[in-house]
């Protein structure tokens, strides 16, 4: 994919999302560790952002992957894991370095994807495909 004025937008509005997820941890709702593996058929994906947006209260918690494709979410800069209940999930590979799309839409501007994160450990794994089914 080109860059695209959309494609700047959509790291403007990462940004933003990534930015309010500060909160002090005396303001933070119940957590659940997150942690798991970013895959595009098959492989690992390295360097990308996820994003999990809570559906209902809390901000937004966030991780990058590492060469292995794994990541795992921080609540803030003080606090690991993400709001337990339901969440939009976002994941690109767009960045400062990375002006290119890697994903398809459905990854992160038109994401598809959801999550729901439980009290403790969660181990959420995102198998991505390079032409996902609608």
């Amino acid at each position: 994919m080109k860059f695209k004025t959309q494609n700047v937008a959509l790291v403007l509005c990462l940004t933003a999302i990534m930015a309010g997820c500060s909160k002090a941890p005396s303001d933070a709702p119940p957590l659940g560790e997150v942690e798991g593996v970013v895959t595009l058929d098959g492989a690992p994906v390295e360097g990308a952002t996820i994003i999990f947006e809570p559906t209902t209260k809390g901000a937004a918690s966030s991780g990058v992957t590492d060469s292995a494709g794994k990541y795992k979410l921080a609540y803030g800069s003080n606090s690991t894991g993400a709001a337990i209940g339901e969440h939009v999930v976002r994941i690109t590979t767009m960045n400062a370095d990375q002006p290119t799309e890697k994903l398809h839409p459905f990854y992160h501007a038109r994401s598809k994807l959801k999550a729901t994160v439980n009290e403790g450990k969660n181990t959420i794994d995102f198998p991505l495909e390079k032409a996902p089914k609608p």
